[in-house]
């Protein structure tokens, strides 16, 4: 639903399935929810709200649960770091942008992921453009 521009869909969804998580007791599907939360806020331009919610579920990404995958296309907190970074950035905090992708890129690089190297650095070009660096991005 995010996908195609369907947000008070997706919303209204992902109001269901964090009801599901916490019935279930699944820690993995509702940080999984809150991460598409927050996207959801992101793509409704809401950068602050999208920067509280992914900012909630980053301490639960830390650790042991910092190398797991969690059925997630790559690892959750490059992802999770790579969307508050974004919002951040059109907030113009570049400086807290920096240190989101500076851990992101750091950990996507430990883990070799393309995929999860490839999101952090997207927003890593952004953040160097937005510093008027464009040689670099």
């Amino acid at each position: 639903l995010w996908l195609s521009g369907q947000n008070a869909a997706a919303l209204e969804m992902t109001q269901k399935a964090l009801a599901i998580a916490a019935r279930l007791g699944n820690e993995a599907l509702a940080l999984g929810t809150m991460f598409n939360l927050g996207m959801i806020h992101h793509a409704l331009g809401e950068y602050g709200r999208a920067i509280e919610v992914h900012a909630e579920i980053l301490p639960a990404l830390t650790g042991a649960r910092e190398s797991q995958r969690m059925n997630w296309g790559g690892y959750p907190g490059v992802f999770v770091r790579t969307f508050l970074a974004q919002s951040c950035l059109e907030l113009g905090r570049t400086d807290e942008a920096a240190d989101y992708v500076a851990y992101g890129s750091a950990l996507a690089d430990r883990f070799r992921h393309p995929y999860s190297q490839a999101m952090i650095r997207s927003i890593e070009g952004q953040l160097l453009l937005a510093r008027e660096r464009p040689t670099e991005a």
